[in-house]
């Protein structure tokens, strides 16, 4: 029995010695456009970081009840998502007097487009569409950016 017991002590020292800490962190929302980016950090005990999972939705509400709706627009890691809003901006910029520009990005459908007289930035992952400007996805790069320099 004292066999048992030894052994399942030592299990339990075993997995607090390589226990992580992960923290869901705001990194940029957007009250106006509902652009949100939130990101799963996963610490060492030493505090370093040694994952990163970042996660870009937007939340809109249908039209008829009223109800809100989150979809993923993209996730990945910083590394990724990076990359996937320096590519939009590109594409908006190379694009901007084009309301009939389309691009893939990572698999997504990017296209211009204007909505109740604003010019969007559409991206569509499959049956979802999703609507931003260009604005809020310089701020939500800015936003990236100055994360990854204060950590």
């Amino acid at each position: 029995m004292k066999k048992i017991l030894y052994s399942i002590v030592i299990m339990l020292l075993s997995f607090s010695v390589y226990a992580q800490d992960v923290k869901t962190i705001q990194v940029y929302k957007n009250s106006i456009t509902h652009d949100n980016i939130k990101a799963n950090i996963t610490y060492d005990e030493n505090g370093k970081i040694v994952k990163d999972e970042f996660f870009y939705t937007v939340t809109t509400t249908a039209m008829w009840t009223g109800k809100p709706s989150t979809v993923i627009v993209y996730n990945g890691s910083y590394d990724q998502i990076h990359s996937f809003f320096t590519a939009i901006l590109q594409f908006a910029n190379e694009n901007k007097n084009d309301m009939n520009a389309k691009a893939t990005i990572d698999g997504r459908e990017i296209s211009r487009k204007k909505v109740a007289g604003i010019k969007c930035i559409v991206i569509k992952n499959g049956d979802e569409s999703t609507n931003t400007n260009i604005k809020s996805l310089i701020k939500a790069l800015e936003s990236l950016e100055k994360w990854r320099k204060e950590n």
